[in-house]
């Protein structure tokens, strides 16, 4: 086999290996050095009016939504004890009324993304919240929201950090949550509440990296076919070059 078909053999074989053994994790922090390909605080739109609901307002960014997500439902700038200054989204109900709907709403990417953060704030207290990562529409992986590890605060414990709330504790959570280890477009979020309870999800200043685009598993094989052939011929008894 030449150095070239060597060379592409191995990178479709360390392909293969990273989709194989790439291992989704998420969970909360209280600090996140990473710098990010792409950040977006929602405040590029100018101060959006309590309670516009958010579509297509950053898709110039990238990022669309649909379903059940809001802006300043309780008011401009209401959560920036929280890291959440200015414009802020979330499920909260309209006019700052607590929320006893079962809100859902996805974030759409317009390409693939390999890390992403926010910063939130969580009422979850019956422990039913959560969300799920897709790609190309076919499901990546699930996670519950109040299952999530809180990496750098202890439970039942709120701090403040230079004028900023944490808190990981049974009514609530807020800090940074990060989504790491795999690929995906889309992320989907449902508060899966029961009769009667409430809850909500409030976050801010987006950011993530895009991912280099790789193959589907379905053609990596055919490229490794196509290897295998190409190598067979070249081992073929009796077989000449072409002028």
């Amino acid at each position: 086999m030449s150095k070239l078909l060597r060379a592409v053999a191995s990178c479709v074989l360390l392909t293969a290996a990273q989709l194989a053994h790439a291992v989704p994790s998420a969970g909360w922090t209280t600090s996140d050095g990473y710098a990010y390909g792409t950040s977006l605080d929602f405040d590029g739109a100018g101060q959006l009016a309590a309670n516009t609901l958010i579509t297509n307002q950053f898709q110039a960014q990238g990022v669309t939504f649909s379903g059940s997500v809001r802006a300043n439902a309780c008011g401009y700038g209401a959560w920036s004890a929280y890291g959440m200054p200015m414009n802020s989204l979330g499920t909260y109900g309209p006019d700052c009324s607590n929320n006893a709907q079962e809100d859902s709403f996805a974030i759409r990417f317009d390409g693939t993304v390999s890390k992403l953060a926010l910063d939130a704030f969580l009422d979850d207290r019956q422990g039913t919240a959560s969300f799920d990562l897709y790609l190309k529409g076919q499901l990546v992986s699930s996670f519950s929201l109040s299952a999530l590890a809180y990496g750098d605060l202890a439970w039942n414990t709120t701090i403040n950090v230079d004028n900023r709330y944490f808190s990981n504790g049974p009514y609530g959570r807020a800090g940074i949550l990060r989504v790491d280890g795999a690929l995906f477009d889309e992320i989907r979020f449902a508060e899966n509440l029961a009769s009667g309870s409430a809850g909500f999800l409030f976050f801010d200043n987006l950011r993530f990296d895009a991912a280099r685009e790789v193959p589907e598993p379905a053609s990596l094989g055919l490229i490794a076919l196509g290897l295998a052939g190409i190598s067979a011929l070249r081992r073929k008894p009796g077989a000449t070059r072409q002028a």
